[in-house]
């Protein structure tokens, strides 16, 4: 850590440089009788000057790596002491928000990467979608103009919001002139490839009250 600051304060001293040349050039155009005075002083502002810099930079990094260690020695102590408390509230939103169990998503990812699989229940559903700005339907929304805007990239789990928004209570209607608006931002190649992957979602699947 301690490096890493140093190296930091380097970088921040290098822009002192510019400064002290523009000094020494003035001094040289000094008469001689006054050269040595005014040398000095020149010399002195300058030397002053590099060491409050370099200082001040070193007091800020200093700072800002107390805050983080602090900040990770509060996450470790959470996690230490409820190793599976995000994990498993992930698990029961992931449940509420698309109406099936989370082992299924689970398990689609345990053989390339279970621990991406954790992230996502931790990240996205334990912590994002506990957040209270937005409701259930508003999130729902944004998601699906999101995953739409992607266009093939995001087939996938715009299938899966497709069927989550319609279990907060939004319908096909509103579904569809989600992706007609979404046309006009990120190209209609992509609202019709949303509008044909919605289709086949009203088709194979029934609507589900969520209760959320």
């Amino acid at each position: 850590m301690l490096r890493k600051v140093l190296a930091s304060s380097a970088t921040s001293l290098k822009s002192t440089r510019p400064r002290l040349s523009r000094i020494e050039k003035r001094v040289s155009t000094i008469p001689p009788k006054h050269k040595f005075s005014l040398d000095r002083t020149a010399q002195c502002s300058a030397y002053s000057y590099e060491c409050t810099v370099l200082y001040s930079a070193y007091l800020n990094h200093c700072t800002a790596a107390v805050h983080m260690e602090t900040y990770m020695s509060e996450i470790e102590s959470t996690s230490s002491s409820h190793p599976d408390g995000r994990f498993s509230r992930g698990c029961a939103m992931f449940q509420q928000v698309f109406g099936f169990p989370a082992q299924t998503f689970l398990d689609s990812l345990e053989a390339i990467s279970p621990d991406f699989a954790r992230y996502i229940m931790e990240w996205e559903f334990a912590d994002t979608y506990s957040r209270t700005a937005l409701n259930p339907r508003e999130r729902e929304l944004v998601v699906l103009a999101a995953c739409a805007a992607l266009g093939a990239t995001g087939a996938g789990p715009l299938k899966l919001h497709i069927e989550a928004a319609r279990r907060v209570g939004i319908d096909k209607d509103t579904i569809a002139e989600i992706f007609i608006q979404v046309g006009f931002a990120a190209g209609v190649p992509a609202a019709l490839n949303a509008m044909q992957i919605a289709q086949g979602v009203f088709a194979a699947t029934p609507v589900k009250a969520a209760g959320i």
